[in-house]
């Protein structure tokens, strides 16, 4: 843990201070024993502050020196990605690192119920899951008990398509110019560059599906969906 400046003690008590206490008694030691020799292991020392006020503190901190934030993450990480685009939910504050510049950025938490809202968020990943619905009030009895390619697929008709093992067939259409595939196989599957120049958004596999490359759309897969580390 850092050594703290005196200004960075006073920035840090402007945040604690309507708690009443000082730094020392807002610092949470926690020991995590190693697995070899339960007297030997890890300290680490957290500070507890009001959840309002650790993400003022943590945006002070960045602003008054980024560059040895910069300096840290490098050290432990070559990258912090995150889909900007996506509603991200949190109680703070959050930093996304391309590999040279680190960046600050703000959730969505003001007015916002955290535990109703992960609970909804749970709700709907659960029904896509499971059913690829978005409301969880829509989800037959029991449909969450078994595979989205069980509640899904017809595998008495998959068979009649691909009867045997390693079979594969390719259904192809056309939206707004542009032609799509979608890929039925009785077995494991690969998707590479390849699929990815001919548009293949749908995959239903009976094995596993192993992504090699970029992909958007939808895959159901009765084993599981592997996704491959892209090349360096």
């Amino acid at each position: 843990m850092p050594m703290w400046s005196a200004q960075r003690q006073a920035r840090l008590s402007r945040h604690i201070c309507q708690r009443k206490k000082t730094i020392d008694n807002c610092i949470k030691k926690v020991f995590v024993p190693s697995t070899d020799n339960s007297d030997d292991g890890l300290v680490y020392y957290y500070v507890n502050l009001p959840t309002n006020k650790a993400a003022e503190y943590y945006s002070d901190y960045f602003g008054a020196d980024s560059d040895k934030l910069n300096r840290y993450t490098k050290f432990y990480t070559d990258s912090i990605q995150v889909n900007e685009a996506a509603s991200i939910y949190t109680a703070g504050n959050y930093s996304i690192y391309d590999g040279s510049n680190l960046r600050l950025l703000k959730g969505i938490a003001d007015g916002v119920d955290m535990d109703a809202q992960s609970d909804a968020l749970q709700r709907t990943y659960t029904a896509l899951n499971s059913k690829l619905l978005t409301d969880y009030a829509d989800l037959p009895t029991n449909a969450a008990s078994v595979s989205l390619f069980t509640n899904i697929v017809n595998n008495t008709n998959l068979l009649k398509i691909v009867p045997n093992s390693g079979n594969k067939h390719t259904f192809e259409t056309e939206y707004q110019g542009k032609k799509y595939q979608a890929i039925v196989i009785n077995g494991n599957y690969t998707y590479d560059a390849n699929d990815k120049s001919h548009n293949v958004d749908i995959i239903v596999a009976t094995g596993n599906v192993t992504l090699e490359a970029d992909f958007t759309g939808t895959i159901v897969a009765k084993g599981r969906i592997i996704v491959k580390k892209r090349p360096v």
